[in-house]
């Protein structure tokens, strides 16, 4: 197989690792909080925008950046809206839906008067990498600062900001080397990439995981 081969191949590979948040997300849907609702719903709708744009790309459909722009919209809302549902009334709370509110603005403009949807040469995209990972910065903080467990590891929420943590340093690392790497070594742009959706793989099952965690806890305990 050629490296060509192998990014495709991790590419569906990332879109069918959705399907373990999602599958199990809906499966314990009763038993979930607010927040893990809200990221099963919105793992889902990027699992479709993934799917359609698969089919774009084999039927050639003239969509341009649209999905890079829906993906990066659908992340901004379900994530600031994962936090600010678990977070208590207060500054952080706060913070976390301002920033949320700028960057979607931000990038809504971007799409419909700046740079248009026929180029990703404008920044909302990667300012909304960024603003995602100051807001799960944001909450892992007040996780360890308010524990409500032994450990953080037990929990649900902190796999699933971990997880985003993760996926948006990957994410992020790509937006800064990509143009450059894009100039002066493909081969070494395809390894990123294929580092990127190895690192999204494992995001998508540590999302699983938290929402499992949360079943397992609303699940009650037998003897």
């Amino acid at each position: 197989m050629s490296l060509y081969d192998f990014l495709y191949l991790f590419s569906y590979l990332t879109t069918a690792s959705l399907l373990f948040p999602v599958g199990l997300g809906l499966w314990s849907w009763a038993k979930l909080s607010p927040s893990l609702r809200v990221l099963t719903l919105g793992l889902g709708g990027y699992l479709l925008v993934l799917l359609v744009s698969i089919v774009s790309t084999h039927q050639k459909w003239p969509v341009d950046h649209a999905f890079s722009y829906v993906a990066s919209l659908l992340y901004g809302l379900t994530f600031t809206a994962v936090y600010a549902l678990a977070l208590p009334a207060g500054l952080k709370r706060s913070i976390v839906l301002m920033l949320g509110a700028g960057a979607i603005g931000y990038e809504l403009a971007d799409v419909l008067f700046l740079s248009g949807i026929h180029t990703l040469d404008g920044f909302s995209v990667p300012i909304m990498t960024l603003v995602l990972v100051i807001s799960t910065l944001i909450f892992l903080y007040h996780l360890a600062r308010y524990p409500s467990e032994n450990t953080l590891m037990a929990v649900p929420l902190f796999w699933v900001a971990g997880a985003k943590l993760l996926s948006g340093l990957s994410n992020g690392l790509l937006d800064v080397f990509e143009p450059q790497l894009m100039v002066y070594s493909q081969q070494l742009l395809i390894y990123m990439f294929l580092l990127t959706y190895l690192i999204l793989i494992v995001c998508n099952i540590l999302y699983g995981i938290g929402i499992w965690k949360e079943r397992m806890r609303a699940s009650p305990a037998v003897g």
